[in-house]
This record gives structure tokens, C-alpha cells and sequence, in this order.
């Protein structure tokens, strides 16, 4: 099976330098999601070729260098494809649109047999180059996958100002439906983007296993409650500190990883309150570390949002992989299946947030344990890379 995937994965020799250089936006649920793609292609016996473009908040104020190099995509020190660089200042991108576009068509010529494309993401950019893929060769198909709908996702504000962000979303519509297949999060996604009577698939995640041997080293004097990813007040951050803020005892942490527009209330809250550790952006690695070391895990995104209807949070995922108990609302995108594996807070209230946390860190240590085994249990043999990624292969066939 031939498979292109035109993404906006980053290349393994650049994460580092990456995670580096922002000051801000680095795409860790992103990446983790296209990592754990590429996994459950290879568990399936396919080898896709990667052309990705890697997003970077722009230069000066959210990465520390104006130019992107051009690099061969790699993935765990196997070459798949080409990751394309540009000079990174507002509106200049295009000429990495054009160098994958150059090596998209190369590829289609070059392989033999049925082709099947693979978009990451409702990136206008990446549709386009697809669409145009699909006009031009007879016997390739494209599918595109969404993992967010762009009136719902972060916006730097002069895009917004200048009607770009509008124009994106107008150029998503007319090109959706060029699309053969369908891969997305949540059921509501399908409505809101008008799409019927073409194949499709829901998947609200990928699990790729990631290194189970990493010495649990709690402390059991220290009631440890931590949240990763992005620190965005849309999120809940401010009500989750506010909540911890109302928990007594010194013997409880609040850990916060990440980075976003709380940022700066976090710090004003840490001069209150001492138990809170920002620890910035932290690789991945150290991520696993934490969340399989802390007492509970939170995910603080509120129920009463819209746009919890068209997303599904990776972190629940990665949370209950760990093994650790994760404490959440009751989110629309949320099947039935995971219920009985979370906890949940009852309402949208300071108070009733910081009751829940506290309720949850005083339970028997064995239970919490047990809890956590099995949620971890499930997400590894029901979500597992091979298992998601099938299905994925399954809606490129039928198209």
C-alpha cells in the first residue's frame, strides 16, 4: 500500500533544537499524535513517505531564529521522507508549500500502483497541495485527517485582525469535500464540516507505547496533582489554580508543564502560594516521568465549552496510559467506554473542582492503583497504534 503523509510532523533531528528555540508553541499534542501515526503504519506493515512542514510560532517573539532548515524527515534514525524549511517571520511560508508540492508530485509519478494520500489537519496549505494531487494523477486518492476545527483552535490576533483566519476557514469549506475519506475525533466533527454519504472513520486518538519501565518514585509524604500541556486560560488553568489555592495542607503540589497565555497568572499565584511549581516546557520524556510519578493527573477543560464537542483531548489518553488516576469533566466528546476509568468533577465550580482533587488524593493508595492499572489497560489494548491505525487503512481502501 502507498501511502503519502503530508504533515506537520517534526523531523527527529530537529525536536531538540525546536523545543529549544521557542519561546512558545511548540506542538507537543500535535506531534505526538503524528508519532503515534506513523507507529500504528509501520505495526500494519506500511512504511508511508513523509513530507511535513514544521508549524513554529514566528521569529522574533515566539522562536529564537528567523530561518527553518530544509532536513530529511526522520523517525526513530529511519529516513521516511523530507521535513521543508522557510524563513520564519508572518506570511512567508510559501516557499516550503512549494518544495512540497514539488516532491509530492515526484512521488506521485515515481510509485507504482493505487496511491493514497494522507493530510494531517484542516492546514489550507496542505489541503491544497492534495486537492490538486488528486485533479491531476488518476489513481490517487486523498483522505485528510481532523484533529481540530480551525474556529475552534488558538489564533495569533492580527490573523484574526486581518481576516486571515476567516479566509482559512472559507478555504477549509470549499475544499473538504474534495476529499475521498474522512478520519476524525468526534462524531459532531462530521456534521460541522457538512460532510455526508463518504466513507469515514471515528478515531479519538491514537496510544503509541511509550517506555512503561520508568521507575514509579513517589513520595508518599507529598500529594502531588499535575496537569501538561497547553497552559491556556480557555483551558480551565486559572480555575485549576484557584481550585488547588483552596486546598489546606502542606503536604500538596500543584505541577503545571506547558506553556500559554496562564503562564503569567501562574507566576502571580506561585508569589501566593508556594506549593505551585511551573515547570516550563519539558521534553518528552520527563513528561512520562512526572505523570507516572504524581498522585492524580487533571485535565481541566470545561464541559460548557463549545469546542469540547469537536476535539478530543490527547492528554486522556496519555494520562490514563500512565497508570496514574486522572481527574476530568465529563467532556461531549467523551465516549461512554472511558467513564467507568475517570474521575469526574461535579460542576464548573472552584469549590467543587478542589473538593474532587482533595476527595481523590485521600483515597487508599492500593485503589488508586488499581484504578490506574486499569484505565492504563484499556487505552493499551483498545487504543493502541496497530488497533486505531487499521481502521485508518481500512477507510483508504474503501475509497
Amino acid at each position: 500500500m502507498n501511502v503519502l503523509f503530508i504533515s506537520c510532523i517534526y523531523s527527529e533531528i530537529q525536536k531538540e533544537e525546536f523545543l529549544h528555540n521557542s519561546k512558545r508553541g511548540y506542538q507537543f499534542a500535535a506531534q505526538n499524535f503524528q508519532e503515534a501515526l506513523l507507529d500504528g503504519f509501520i505495526l500494519n506493515g506500511i512504511k508511508p513517505y513523509v513530507l511535513t512542514v514544521p508549524p513554529l510560532s514566528t521569529f522574533p517573539v515566539g522562536y529564537r531564529k528567523p530561518y527553518v532548515k530544509t532536513v530529511d524527515f526522520l523517525y526513530k534514525e529511519e529516513k521516511f521522507g523530507k521535513s521543508f524549511g522557510y524563513l520564519n517571520i508572518p506570511f512567508v511560508k510559501n516557499e516550503a508549500i512549494c518544495k512540497l508540492r514539488k516532491n509530492a508530485k515526484k512521488w506521485c509519478r515515481s510509485v507504482k500502483g493505487d496511491k493514497y494520500i494522507l493530510v494531517y489537519g484542516l492546514h489550507p496549505n496542505l489541503m491544497s497541495v492534495s486537492v490538486a494531487l488528486k485533479q491531476e494523477f488518476e489513481d490517487v486518492k486523498i483522505g485528510i485527517l481532523v484533529p481540530d476545527l480551525p474556529q475552534f483552535m488558538g489564533c495569533n490576533k492580527y490573523y484574526k485582525k486581518l481576516g486571515i483566519q476567516r479566509r482559512n476557514i472559507e478555504k477549509v469549506n470549499m475544499m473538504i469535500k474534495d476529499f475521498d475519506c474522512y478520519v476524525v475525533l468526534t462524531e459532531p466533527m462530521l456534521n460541522k464540516l457538512g460532510i455526508v454519504q463518504k466513507p469515514y472513520v471515528v478515531i479519538e486518538g491514537i496510544y503509541s507505547c511509550v517506555d512503561m519501565n520508568i521507575v514509579k518514585e513517589r513520595n508518599n509524604d507529598i500529594k502531588s496533582i499535575l496537569y501538561t500541556g497547553g497552559l491556556m486560560l480557555r483551558y480551565g488553568i486559572g480555575l485549576l489554580v484557584d481550585a488547588f489555592m483552596k486546598i489546606k495542607g502542606d503536604d500538596y503540589r500543584l505541577w503545571l508543564c506547558g506553556f500559554g497565555d496562564a503562564v503569567d497568572y501562574i507566576k502571580e499565584c506561585m508569589e501566593k502560594d508556594k506549593r505551585i511549581e511551573y515547570k516550563g516546557l519539558c521534553p518528552k520524556e520527563e513528561i512520562v516521568r512526572l505523570q507516572r510519578n504524581a498522585t492524580i493527573l487533571v485535565n481541566p477543560r470545561l464541559s460548557s465549552e463549545e469546542f469540547t464537542a469537536y476535539s478530543f483531548p490527547s492528554k486522556t489518553m496519555e494520562y490514563m496510559a500512565s497508570e496514574t488516576p486522572t481527574v476530568m469533566f465529563r467532556l461531549k466528546c467523551l465516549p461512554t467506554e472511558y467513564e467507568q476509568y475517570l474521575f469526574f468533577f461535579e460542576d464548573e465550580s472552584v469549590d467543587s473542582m478542589a473538593e474532587t482533587m482533595k476527595r481523590v488524593c485521600e483515597m487508599n493508595k492500593k485503589e488508586l492503583a488499581i484504578i490506574g492499572e486499569k484505565a492504563s489497560r484499556f487505552i493499551r489494548y483498545n487504543k493502541n497504534a496497530a488497533i486505531q491505525v487499521k481502521k485508518i487503512v481500512n477507510i483508504l481502501k474503501e475509497c
